[in-house]
């Protein structure tokens, strides 16, 4: 069963299938958006769509392998290495791969070696270095996993929820776009994988609280501060550990600001809200007036709508591919 949000020229040959993206939200509302949203691309694009998944035309797409020259025995390469060989021009990993189940499994349990604060961004995250050298991403739980966004918050003051970024990996790859980094949750001991291994920026962060609970926050450009610290019980917490990518000097990438990208102001709106034909405007520059970028970047706004994602300001591209790549969803 083909659950790929790809569409074909052809209107008898729709991979979109709305009855299966309900099954998998459980939201017939989300099913009738769906349907909608393919009525749109048909009566925009027509028949100049023809992108169906590599792996459905037995098509040997381009990947990493070249950068990764070095790796010239797969039977000695860890978990993190064997994903990072195997990216290709559209798709980070393939599902089916052995070392996706490998690297969740360290990601749940590999020894942590070193910890560092990630810089930028308004909230705190932390790079995690294991034993076997790989790297992820650490996003700690803020919130239990029932309380809901406050309805008068704005998108941009919202608090991150670590458990949001294991869904989205797995909604990846339900629907088979295989472009969201490995995700796995995972229960640590704040004093021991986090202050025993920080720097003294970070460990001078750390207190005790009222409740006699190991906190810390760390530092960022917003929410980084006592009355947002993060806490354990008492000293345990849960977060989701992201496998972080190959590193830019290995494996370049382009940055790019997304054409839907929200205001980020109370008051103003985006572009895009504004104008009916902003949609007309973007297909005529590049990279999105050929090849398969504007197709990505619907994908891209099913999967934000489908995951409550409503801060969609920049994604990324591997140079080594060109243009015409699937892009980071991350």
């Amino acid at each position: 069963m083909d659950k790929s949000l790809r569409w074909r020229n052809s209107k008898r040959t729709s991979l979109l299938n709305a009855d299966i993206l309900q099954k998998c939200v459980n939201s017939s509302l989300n099913a009738v958006y769906i349907k909608e949203l393919h009525r749109i691309m048909e009566k925009y694009f027509g028949d100049k769509i023809d992108v169906v998944p590599a792996q459905r035309r037995n098509v040997r797409m381009p990947s990493l392998k070249s950068i990764f020259r070095s790796y010239d025995q797969m039977s000695k390469l860890t978990s993190w290495e064997a994903i990072f060989y195997n990216i290709k021009q559209d798709a980070l990993y393939d599902s089916r791969d052995p070392a996706v189940k490998a690297v969740l499994k360290d990601l749940l349990e590999q020894p942590i070696e070193e910890v560092e604060m990630k810089s930028g961004g308004t909230q705190l995250k932390l790079i995690f270095t294991f034993e076997n050298e790989g790297r992820a991403l650490f996003k700690p739980m803020r919130f239990p996993r029932d309380k809901e966004t406050l309805p008068n918050h704005f998108y941009f003051v919202d608090f991150e929820r670590h458990n949001a970024e294991i869904a989205a990996f797995h909604l990846d790859r339900i629907l088979n776009f295989n472009r969201v980094p490995p995700n796995s949750g995972r229960l640590i001991n704040m004093t021991r994988d986090i202050r025993r291994l920080s720097d003294k920026k970070l460990a001078k962060t750390f207190f005790i609280s009222p409740a006699k609970n190991v906190c810390f926050h760390g530092s960022c450009s917003y929410y980084c501060d006592t009355s947002h610290a993060i806490c354990g019980n008492p000293d345990m917490l849960e977060g989701s550990f992201a496998l972080l990518l190959p590193p830019d000097k290995v494996a370049p990438r382009k940055i790019w600001r997304s054409p839907w990208r929200r205001s980020y102001s109370k008051h103003r709106k985006a572009l895009w809200e504004i104008y009916d034909d902003y949609c007309d405007q973007v297909r005529t520059k590049p990279p999105f007036d050929k090849g398969r970028r504007l197709l990505d970047m619907t994908d891209m706004a099913v999967f934000d709508f489908l995951t409550g994602n409503m801060d969609r300001h920049h994604y990324d591209t591997f140079r080594e591919f060109g243009n015409d790549t699937v892009a980071d969803i991350r």
